[in-house]
């Protein structure tokens, strides 16, 4: 690169100098993921608020069941860390949830 300006010179574009670091992309995991879609968002105002449910994941789902007693989401796909797909429902009734809060 003798000769060549950093900024790539006139009419093209800057040259960009990254790093090597190792660094690897950590992708957010399911629980992440749904505070980010739903319980931050559409259900902020809900049974299905972060605080007020438990979660667990078994075999690629997402389970989502309030303290109230209210209806038990089920999500995927859920999988720890590399997924960058979004949580969708599986089953009608998470749908309708969804559907209600207008999710």
């Amino acid at each position: 690169m003798s000769g060549v300006p950093l900024d790539g010179g006139p009419g093209r574009c800057p040259l960009v100098r990254v790093p090597r670091t190792g660094a690897v992309a950590v992708f957010p995991g399911p629980y992440e993921r749904y505070k980010r879609e739903y319980a931050d968002g559409c259900l902020k105002s809900s049974a299905y608020q972060r605080d007020m449910v438990q979660a667990m994941v078994d075999d690629g789902v997402l389970t989502v069941t309030p303290t109230s007693g209210a209806t038990t989401l089920r999500l995927g796909p859920a999988k720890n860390g590399s997924s960058t797909q979004p949580l969708r429902p599986l089953d009608q009734a998470t749908q309708a949830v969804l559907n209600e809060h207008k999710c």
